[in-house]
């Protein structure tokens, strides 16, 4: 049995690597659900009382023969595939039940369980610890039943995403992340007004991989930096070249999004500014799209935005209703522009209510712009123009377009709009 304060990142990885070459293995992990959230809540003393009654608990109720691991909230038992492991499951699960009580702690937790079924055996150690990962993620963000992956399905899934990762470091060393453009269109005139840079990256076979895949593989491997700052300097470049044509074509803007990652650099402003004076244009040409996940710190929010206002930038939150939404804090947040997430826009079509219209008007009081994104079509744009939105977004428009098509498209989708 393992030390259960021992960091299953190290013991783990040496467990699977002296176990025998491509000898089959079962994997059972479980995740204590809003770990961060919850040491919040209890105290980082009184979550490790529990972290110690649970691997307590583990010890005395689980075959002596599987390999324990905990590190933090996340727990990782195993050894022999052929193990009772339906059995295993269903006595954590039913444990995590009732409270976790000592003298001094009483916790109530939520486990989420994932199995993973290595019956051909394993390619790589870091192919187990990525499906380990991927596997706790899924479990801690939608817990109830178990959660079963085969190996096999685990190989081809680290393939693909080493594959991802090959096209990443690639698009980065060599400067050949694209730049897409999506329209902006002002409401009232649907006219395009702006546009929003999208990051794109191809595979070997030169074809494109989906920004779902490829941007949280970036993220976690802290690629997604320069591949943001790539695609600022490249927005940069694509200003300078074409200023005058911008201006007269009525383009005011270009967004460019920041992850949370890259807009917790303390060095941001700095960076931006470089690049803006590099190529000689003003930071008002930019507008930097920041997530509700960017608003979790929020003194640090207001500290880095300040600090980039100071520079001339401006920023939009992209995707509100997607989060935890908080309306109340937003009276102070540091936006000139709120983009409406598409499942919100997307609901609201379907059936509309109360809640936007009052939620719009809302933040057109407090002094906001609004953004309705994912418009797919005239209904649509009509019932957003209707409920007061500024700006309109979405494939009724246009498609992201190449960043160098961009100028060449505008004129004669801006007459097309005007015909309709």
């Amino acid at each position: 049995m393992m030390d259960d304060r021992l960091d299953y990142g190290f013991a783990l990885r040496d467990y699977l690597e002296n176990n025998e070459k491509g000898k089959a293995i079962g994997i059972l992990a479980f995740i204590i659900r809003n770990y961060n959230g919850l040491s919040d809540i209890y105290g980082d003393a009184q979550m490790e009382t529990g972290i110690a009654m649970i691997s307590d608990f583990v010890k005395k109720n689980c075959s002596k023969s599987l390999k324990f691991f905990n590190n933090g909230g996340r727990f990782i038992l195993a050894g022999d595939r052929e193990a009772d492991w339906n059995s295993i499951y269903k006595k954590l699960k039913l444990r995590f039940e009732f409270p976790w009580k000592s003298y001094n702690a009483e916790l109530y937790l939520e486990a989420g369980f994932a199995l993973i079924d290595y019956a051909n055996g394993y390619d790589s150690v870091e192919e187990v610890l990525d499906t380990i990962g991927t596997m706790l993620s899924k479990a801690n963000s939608f817990g109830g039943e178990l959660l079963s992956f085969s190996g096999d399905n685990s190989r081809q899934a680290y393939r693909e995403k080493v594959g991802v990762r090959d096209a990443l470091e690639y698009a980065i060393v060599n400067e050949t992340v694209e730049v897409y453009l999506q329209p902006i269109i002002y409401a009232e005139t649907k006219k395009v007004v702006a546009a929003e840079a999208l990051a794109r990256i191809r595979d070997d076979r030169g074809e494109m991989i989906s920004p779902a895949v490829f941007i949280p593989v970036a993220e976690r491997s802290g690629r997604i930096n320069l591949i943001g700052e790539q695609v600022f300097e490249k927005v940069c470049s694509f200003i300078e070249e074409n200023e005058t044509s911008l201006r007269r074509s009525g383009i005011e803007h270009i967004n460019v999004n920041l992850s949370p990652i890259q807009f917790m650099r303390i060095d941001l402003a700095d960076r931006l500014a470089e690049i803006t004076d590099k190529y000689g244009i003003s930071p008002e040409w930019i507008r930097l799209e920041i997530t509700e996940e960017s608003m979790r710190e929020e003194r640090f929010l207001i500290k880095q935005a300040e600090l980039m206002r100071s520079r001339g930038f401006l920023f939009v939150l992209d995707d509100y209703g997607t989060a935890s939404s908080n309306f109340v804090r937003m009276k102070d947040a540091p936006f000139i522009n709120i983009k409406l997430d598409l499942e919100l826009v997307w609901d609201y079509c379907k059936k509309p209510d109360r809640i936007l219209p009052m939620l719009i008007a809302a933040f057109k009081e407090m002094g906001f712009s609004i953004t309705a994104e994912g418009v797919e079509t005239e209904a649509m744009a009509e019932k957003m123009l209707a409920l007061g939105t500024d700006y309109l977004q979405g494939m009724f428009y246009s498609a992201p377009m190449q960043i160098g098509d961009f100028l060449n498209k505008w004129k004669l989708f801006q007459s097309d709009v005007a015909d309709n």
